[in-house]
């Protein structure tokens, strides 16, 4: 808590990591390497992303996925915080 939000990944084992990016589900490799593509270190990847970026990154990395282009009527977002 004292250096912002974070992600971890809990296995069925109990056992957890921290990640900059996740994935989970059918095509969870095909969005893993999506992922580490855009995070990259060295590369200008940015360390943190504002909310909008979040989103954009979420929307293409589906979109990447399945092969598929989303109008914004087939597709909703929420965040929690």
């Amino acid at each position: 808590e004292e250096q912002g939000p974070a992600l971890y990944k809990c296995d069925p084992a109990g056992h957890y990591v921290g990640y900059r990016a996740c994935a989970a589900g059918a095509k969870e490799q095909e969005a893993l390497n999506f992922l580490q593509n855009k995070f990259k270190p060295g590369e200008g990847s940015p360390v943190e992303l504002s909310e909008q970026d979040t989103v954009q990154t979420t929307i293409a990395a589906l979109q990447s996925v399945l092969s598929a282009d989303f109008k914004p009527e087939e597709i909703e977002v929420a965040v929690v915080s």
